[in-house]
């Protein structure tokens, strides 16, 4: 064995003892432990520095190499000169799975610390090496990394095509063609630390089905301007006849109400402001929405939908609640103020008797 060897030849003991002089020694003192400067094929390592005989021992003491026992010692030719190469052992702490295990590397590789202690590097695995602090052990953490795939249908959000229409009011928008949704297979990695999750990212889809756009129709048309005496700003857009005397009407909103009659009718306007009595001949508070009318055109309880003929002024949805010195088709409506009422004075209006 080379180490009887050395200790047997008169010229490794003579170069031994010309050290100082003629023996290449390189004495790496280097922090990295599991590094072997003289990892070439004419070295070959013997021992560390306790398991050599003491004839090699006093002979490096006398050449004032000061070493440690636990020094890792190689040897081999070098460019013709028999030469030694001694290592300083190190503490390596190799973490793997939240397990620490504290070696003792003499020389050694990172994958060969890691094969004592039966730890092999996966497919996705990684290793971080390094020292987290300047006084403590080189450290080798060993990270177990997973990565699944997932395959799945998802959708692709239909894209919006707006046009202008100058059938619809500012604001109002309509879908023309619903259009829709596209189709695509996805392929996500789902990626773990150690067990946990880490991230999630789309690496790669393919479009099986290709959306197809949504037409959305907005409004030019300008909105009427319609008088402060207004009860509600919902005005009629459409009236569709039926032909029977009745039919829908279609609310800027977009509340439809069906009708079964149309009444040209007078309107005046009342109010009990400054009034103790405020009931009205059903009994009811009077208030807006609460009109006069005569019972035998249209009877108490009547839901109406009333605006002035030109659409100005639009009192919106009324119940037949009190009458009034009239007869006929004359309606009074309520107003809150005296004022009101005085602006009101007299007008023509639609009331659509609601199919209610």
């Amino acid at each position: 064995m080379l180490l009887s060897r050395l200790n047997k030849s008169r010229m490794g003991r003579a170069c031994l003892k010309l050290l100082p002089y003629c023996l290449l020694v390189a004495v790496l003192l280097s922090s990295i432990a599991f590094s072997v400067a003289a990892d070439t094929e004419e070295s070959k390592s013997i021992a560390t520095v306790a398991q050599v005989s003491k004839e090699i021992s006093d002979d490096l003491a006398a050449a004032g190499i000061a070493c440690s026992a636990s020094d890792y010692i190689s040897e081999g030719e070098h460019s013709g000169v028999y030469s030694l190469w001694i290592s300083p052992s190190s503490t390596v702490r190799v973490i793997c799975s939240g397990v620490t295990n504290t070696l003792t590397s003499y020389g050694e590789t990172v994958g060969a610390l890691l094969s004592r202690l039966k730890l092999t590097v996966g497919e996705h695995d990684f290793l971080i090496v390094g020292r987290p602090a300047p006084s403590g052990p080189f450290t080798i953490t060993l990270v177990r990394r997973t990565v699944e795939q997932l395959i799945c249908e998802e959708p692709i959000a239909r894209p919006v095509t707006r046009i202008p229409s100058d059938e619809l009011y500012q604001t109002q928008e309509k879908v023309a063609e619903e259009g829709s949704d596209g189709v695509r297979l996805s392929t996500y990695e789902t990626v773990t630390i150690n067990g946990s999750y880490a991230r999630r990212s789309l690496s790669d889809f393919e479009v099986i089905a290709e959306p197809t756009a949504q037409i959305v129709e907005y409004g030019t048309r300008e909105l009427p301007a319609l008088s402060p005496l207004s009860i509600t700003t919902d005005f009629l857009v459409s009236v569709e006849e039926n032909g029977s005397g009745g039919g829908v009407i279609t609310t800027f909103s977009g509340k439809q109400m069906s009708y079964i009659r149309v009444l040209t009718v007078k309107a005046y306007a009342y109010t009990t402001e400054n009034k103790t009595d405020k009931r009205t001949a059903i009994g009811t508070t009077a208030r807006v929405g609460a009109i006069a009318v005569d019972p035998k055109v249209i009877p108490y309880g009547t839901r109406m939908f009333i605006q002035t003929v030109n659409g100005n002024i639009i009192y919106g949805i009324a119940t037949a609640e009190d009458c009034g010195n009239f007869s006929g088709n004359v309606v009074d409506l309520y107003f809150n103020t005296r004022d009101e009422c005085f602006a009101f004075g007299k007008r023509t209006c639609t009331v659509y008797i609601l199919d209610e």
